[in-house]
């Protein structure tokens, strides 16, 4: 007896995608905070204190991943409600 399979949608629902979305943002943020706090405290509590270069740097690259990942979950985002709209417009007879 053959067995039947069947498609499924295997995704995360709202929630999870919600979830998901915010721990990536505090965990990131939390990381972007400790490198910029680093090279901006850091000659304030020790004036001797001379940050290495690439930490200076990190500064554009951090601007750069916040910018890329906001613009690559707009795309995700867009792209998934025009899906919704023309399923619903699909079912409207």
């Amino acid at each position: 007896m053959p067995v039947e399979v069947r498609p499924s949608h295997v995704g995360l629902d709202i929630k999870s995608k919600r979830f998901v979305v915010y721990m990536a943002v505090i965990v990131s943020s939390i990381i972007a905070l400790l490198v910029i706090c680093v090279v901006a405290i850091m000659p304030l509590i020790w004036p001797e204190y001379k940050s290495p270069e690439t930490l200076n740097n990190w500064g554009g690259l951090i601007i750069g991943f916040y910018f890329g990942s906001f613009i690559s979950l707009l795309k995700d985002w867009s792209r998934e409600s025009v899906e919704v709209i023309q399923s619903e417009d699909n079912r409207t007879p």
